[in-house]
């Protein structure tokens, strides 16, 4: 923590009396806040057993400087008494654990300029002031003896851009010396420098502008520079020295927290536009999932279920009923979140387009193929598997990467129609056109057709083994004589169970149709 500026008056600053910090001077940083306690978060960190982990906090404000007990076991003492929340001054011991202080001004005097400034910076950072970089700036007025403050950008390549300028007089020149920005910038520190310097650049700079000095300091956030900050003064020439650069020390850290802020600002502002964006993409994928299987017409029953890993996902079913009978697409596609979420309406909207032309799984799947061709990142694609079953139980299945299709039969024999390898939107589209196949099956009464996504297959238990085929296999064999939707209970029993509270790290589409 950086210690006080040399020569502030009236600014507080904590000498500890007792315990494993013992004769360690503290300076308050620039929020104005400082926690005392065992945590590590702390601004200061006691190694004390008898202090609470968040014990006290020492608060600057216009009206003085006040400590406030947190909640702590042993209590907070001022001058001898357990207090909960009071004034102190300079000279007043606190006690916190088995940790004693004293609070100090460094110089005694009546002069507050410093802790004006820091209660001006802490109150813009309490603000919503789009100008908030540019009013801290202007505040530092009040501790530095300077004409113009300027405070150059730097970027994630280390390029520096002078960003504000302000002077204490109008007409002033605004340019400021980037040579010497960049001087400092390499430094590292803060950084005092008279005409008469190795950079003949900076040297006419000085002179065209009448300054003899001038002040610089790097300000960092999270151990990035992020700017540079300058200052000089046209009007007394020989003001700023060396005594100064602690100030200018203290400014750095005081903004700091102004970027820090302002940094806040931007990413909540960007967070609220992805939320509204994530918002949208979810209302439409809510409508994807509207039509009810119940339904569907014919000697057949059908039930769906669809549960996200997250609230984005990039499971997908549909079915469309027509004189052919009912077809069921049900698809997985690579990732979570909202870019799956956009292929899985790219896809809804693909197949709507497609169910007129009557065409079979296998035509289907070949023209989904054709469609997402170029639609899709180069680094995703989808599973897919297809059936259809005519009126009077005719099945046909089809498929690419997918889990098989299971038929369940009415005495418990359990049949797989495998799906072809490959990946949807990512194989060579004459490699799919060559190996894509059709299988053929008759669903009598009793049978159970059923259809899921390896969400359910490669379902995890804390140990880290998957639910497997076979257990997909033998509950589908044990709910065959349940109605579909009942039979979905019992399967999501069957893998809820197994996975025993391990969170879901796939989403998870089934659907079951019997006669």
């Amino acid at each position: 923590m950086s210690p006080a500026p040399r020569h502030a008056a009236n600014v507080p600053r904590l000498r500890i009396l007792t315990g494993p910090r013992q004769d360690e001077m503290i300076s308050i940083p620039s929020s104005g806040i400082m926690r005392f306690g065992r945590s590590p978060a702390c601004e200061v960190h006691l190694p004390d057993d008898r202090a609470s982990r968040e014990h006290a906090q020492l608060t600057l404000r216009e009206d003085g400087a006040w400590i406030e007990d947190l909640g702590s076991s042993n209590g907070t003492w001022v001058n001898g008494q357990r207090q909960q929340r009071a004034s102190v001054r300079s000279g007043d011991v606190l006690m916190v654990g088995g940790t004693a202080m004293r609070l100090e001004d460094e110089a005694g005097k009546g002069d507050a300029t410093l802790v004006q400034c820091l209660l001006e910076i802490q109150r813009l950072l309490g603000s919503d002031d789009e100008r908030m970089i540019e009013r801290s700036l202007e505040t530092l007025f009040l501790i530095l003896p300077a004409s113009r403050l300027s405070l150059f950008a730097v970027d994630a390549e280390g390029a520096l851009s002078q960003g504000f300028t302000t002077s204490r007089r109008a007409g002033a020149a605004e340019h400021m010396s980037h040579s010497f920005a960049k001087r400092v910038l390499a430094s590292g520190k803060a950084v005092l420098t008279e005409t008469g310097s190795d950079s003949e650049a900076f040297n006419v700079t000085m002179q065209q502008q009448h300054v003899r000095t001038a002040l610089g300091v790097p300000v960092r956030l999270a151990g990035r520079a992020v700017g540079v900050l300058l200052c000089d003064n046209l009007e007394e020439p020989g003001r700023l020295d060396a005594s100064h650069l602690r100030y200018m020390e203290f400014a750095a850290e005081a903004l700091s927290h102004v970027f820090q802020r302002q940094e806040l600002h931007r990413l909540s502002a960007e967070q609220s536009r992805a939320a509204q964006e994530f918002l949208a993409a979810r209302r439409v994928q809510e409508q994807i999932f509207t039509k009810d299987p119940a339904a569907l017409p014919g000697p057949m029953r059908w039930s769906a279920l669809y549960q996200a890993a997250l609230e984005l996902g990039g499971d997908f079913y549909d079915f469309h009923h027509d004189a052919q009978g009912t077809m069921w697409v049900v698809a997985d596609v690579s990732g979570k979140g909202v870019p799956a979420a956009l292929v899985v309406s790219m896809l809804k909207a693909f197949c709507k387009s497609l169910y007129p032309r009557g065409l079979g799984p296998r035509d289907l799947i070949l023209e989904l193929d054709h469609l997402l061709r170029g639609e899709m990142p180069s680094t995703m694609f989808l599973t897919i598997a297809v059936i259809r079953i005519a009126p009077d139980g005719a099945l046909t299945v089809s498929g690419v990467g997918h889990p098989a299709v299971l038929v369940a039969r009415h005495d418990g024999e359990v049949h797989d129609f495998e799906t072809t390898p490959g990946m949807l939107g990512l194989w060579p589209r004459e490699l799919l056109v060559q190996r894509v196949t059709e299988s053929m099956a008759q669903v009598g009464p009793g049978d159970r057709v059923f259809i899921c996504t390896d969400g359910l297959t490669e379902a995890m238990d804390p140990g880290s083994d998957m639910y497997g085929i076979e257990r997909v296999r033998s509950n589908l064999a044990a709910g065959r004589n349940l109605e579909p939707a009942a039979c979905l209970r019992h399967m999501l029993d069957s893998v809820s169970s197994f996975v025993a509270g391990a969170p879901w790290s796939d989403d998870l589409t089934m659907i079951v149709g019997g006669r």
